[in-house]
């Protein structure tokens, strides 16, 4: 009932269900038995873990920044191409 509200299966309804299937007990079960084990039967899954989490792709704060050009420069150069957009709009007009 939750998931119904949330922007993105507002726009995917179809796939409500599907959510809720997969994030069932049985489906846990299935497909992750490796996670479904009494506590003293318990296994060590990092590299399941790391794999899973994408480890091997992690990114530091500053590689992420030049990535999405969130760079100072970037900034100023986005801005100064608003500011000419807005201008060019403006001189059209007239």
């Amino acid at each position: 009932e939750h998931l119904v509200n949330e922007p993105f299966y507002r726009n995917h309804p179809a796939l409500v269900d599907l959510a809720v299937q997969r994030s069932s007990r049985e489906s846990m079960q299935t497909h992750y038995p490796h996670l479904c084990r009494e506590p003293s039967d318990a296994q060590c899954c990092k590299t399941w873990a790391d794999e899973t989490i994408g480890l091997d792709h992690m990114r530091s704060p500053d590689q992420i920044a030049k990535l999405l050009k969130w760079g100072r420069w970037d900034r100023m150069r986005l801005r100064v191409g608003e500011v000419i957009e807005k201008n060019m709009r403006s001189f059209n007009k007239h």
